[in-house]
């Protein structure tokens, strides 16, 4: 049985481990984002905790795609709307939420909060939904090309998106490595493994000691680059979603999770909130500032224990706030999917017509 996941394609419901692998990218994610804090001005411990959750969950994007492109993106209207619906959901009630915490209303922000995928509010979302929205286009270039040639196609972007912006420091994107160019390689990266690369691997140790081993380079370049720079702030230009380093570290662990057989009722339905914990957690984070001020442990050397226990109370409140939309938005979905496919179906019926009529 299989179904179909938001921010990783379609996954085998009968097993838990790529389920698992998103919960724990999405962990990586908030515990940076919380980090953020404090990212210009730890030192010591908190410097160097800062460098290796940088250098090890700045993966989480790429492994996100790489299902995705492993799976297949397959565009329906009945998709496109569920996921519009949930990021303009919370892309408002962050705003809101926000604004009240605040105590700062603009209303121009609040209007562009009902534009989350075209103002570009989400980086990740907005790039996730141009993949979306070409993917009958996009999934024809693997599918149609010799395997050799997309190899080649596959190096060609790799040099381009990941090679020289990790040597020269520069993505010719001009986005930082964060954005559509890089997922592409991503998905594409996720569709020759799923082509050509399905085989079982042999030792799973010697893959584990490979990414042990990958990410300890990340992690010492990124703290000798972060120590001569004087000590002080977090610098990971090694850490970035476009470099050799990451790329390769989120392939390994995508291939060793893909070998795990995992079955876990639990982890399937948690896993189920992932985009909502993405969409939220900022807006959370706001919030719990207001009952618990985390920037006074900034000196403490016990601050990595805070913000792990902080980034588990933000996730799992956001899994509760998504576990009472799902509730009241059930119905909404279904009345609002039924009257967009019939417009979409009588828009269609007309265009035939036209058409014909000019022809």
């Amino acid at each position: 049985m299989i179904k179909k996941s938001i921010m990783g394609g379609a996954i085998n419901v009968r097993q838990s481990n790529f389920e698992l692998l998103r919960l724990l990218c999405i962990l990586g994610i908030v515990t940076m984002h919380t980090y953020g804090t404090f990212y210009g001005t730890a030192t010591g411990i908190n410097l160097i905790y800062g460098v290796l959750i940088n250098s090890i969950f700045n993966t989480g994007v790429s492994i996100f795609v790489l299902i995705s492109g492993y799976f297949g993106i397959n565009k329906t209207i009945k998709k496109i709307l569920q996921l519009e619906m949930a990021i303009i959901f919370y892309s408002v009630l962050s705003t809101i939420t926000i604004s009240f915490i605040q105590n700062c209303w603009d209303i121009k922000n609040i209007i562009i909060a009902f534009f989350p995928v075209i103002s570009g509010k989400y980086w990740f979302i907005t790039s996730y939904f141009l993949l979306l929205l070409f993917s009958n286009y996009l999934n024809k270039v693997p599918e149609t090309l010799e395997r050799k040639d997309f190899e080649k196609l596959l190096f060609l972007m790799f040099s381009i998106f990941s090679i020289i912006p990790t040597i020269l420091q520069f993505h010719v994107m001009n986005d930082g490595g964060k954005g559509f160019a890089n997922m592409l390689l991503m998905y594409y990266i996720g569709r020759y493994i799923r082509l050509y690369w399905n085989k079982k691997v042999d030792n799973l140790n010697r893959m584990c000691a490979l990414l042990i081993g990958i990410t300890a380079i990340g992690f010492s370049l990124n703290l000798i680059l972060t120590i001569i720079r004087g000590g002080v702030g977090v610098y990971a230009p090694f850490a970035r979603d476009c470099t050799c380093i990451i790329i390769i570290a989120s392939i390994l662990i995508f291939i060793v999770f893909k070998h795990l057989n995992i079955r876990s009722k639990l982890i399937n339905r948690m896993a189920k909130h992932v985009i909502a914990v993405y969409l939220y957690e900022n807006a959370m984070r706001t919030s719990l500032n207001c009952f618990f001020d985390i920037t006074v442990y900034g000196e403490k050397w016990y601050l990595f224990m805070v913000i792990n226990v902080y980034v588990i109370v933000i996730i799992v409140s956001c899994m509760f706030v998504d576990l009472i939309r799902s509730f009241i938005s059930e119905p909404l979905e279904k009345i609002a999917y039924t009257l967009s496919y019939n417009l979409y179906k009588h828009l269609c019926i007309l265009a035939k017509k036209y058409m014909n009529k000019i022809l």
